[in-house]
C-alpha cells in the first residue's frame, strides 16, 4: 500500500513496516458489519491435525495479513501490526461423537454457528476448523474462517 500514513517500529526483536487498513478494510470492522469469509474443504481422507497446522505454519501463516493484529491508533486510524503468531491459537480441533445421527447435519449446524460468532480482535483474525467427520462427501473437514478485511490488499496483488 504505502504512503505518508505507513511507517516503521522498531524493537529488541525486529523493525517491522506498519500499513494503514484501506477503506475498505475500515468498512468491514465498523460494528453493524462483522464480515467473514467460511470455506469448507472436503478430505477424502480423516485429517491429521499435526500434519495440518505444520502445514499451515510453512505456508498461509507466513504471510504478513495472516500474521498481523489490526490495531487502531490514538487518531482512530487502523493498521496492520505484525505479530508473532501461535497456530494453536488459529486450529481448532472439537471432538465428535462417531456415532451423531446425522454429521451432514451436524456440520450445516456448525457452519451456521461459525456465521453468528465473531473472531478475536486480539489475534490474527482467521481460524481453522477441524472436523474428523464422515460426510456425504469427504471423510474429514476443514473449515477456514477468516475475516473479510484480510483478503482487502490479497486481492490487489
Amino acid at each position: 500500500m504505502g504512503g505518508v500514513e505507513d511507517a516503521k517500529i522498531s524493537n529488541d526483536d525486529m523493525t517491522v513496516e506498519v500499513e494503514q487498513l484501506s477503506p475498505t478494510a475500515r468498512l468491514f470492522h465498523t460494528s453493524r458489519l462483522n464480515c467473514c469469509v467460511i470455506a469448507t474443504l472436503g478430505f477424502n481422507t480423516a485429517i491429521n491435525v499435526e500434519a495440518f497446522k505444520s502445514g499451515l505454519e510453512n505456508t498461509l501463516a507466513k504471510h504478513p495479513r495472516f500474521s498481523s493484529l489490526q490495531v487502531g491508533d490514538d487518531n482512530r486510524r487502523m493498521r496492520w501490526i505484525p505479530t508473532r503468531l501461535n497456530i494453536d491459537n488459529h486450529v481448532f480441533n472439537p471432538e465428535m461423537d462417531p456415532n451423531m445421527a446425522s454429521s451432514d447435519q451436524f456440520l450445516e449446524d456448525y457452519l451456521s454457528n461459525l456465521t453468528k460468532t465473531t473472531l478475536d480482535l486480539a489475534k490474527p483474525l482467521w481460524e481453522f476448523h477441524i472436523l474428523n467427520i464422515k460426510t456425504s462427501d469427504a471423510n474429514g473437514v476443514a473449515i477456514l474462517k477468516v475475516h473479510h478485511s484480510v483478503f482487502d490488499r490479497l486481492a490487489n496483488l
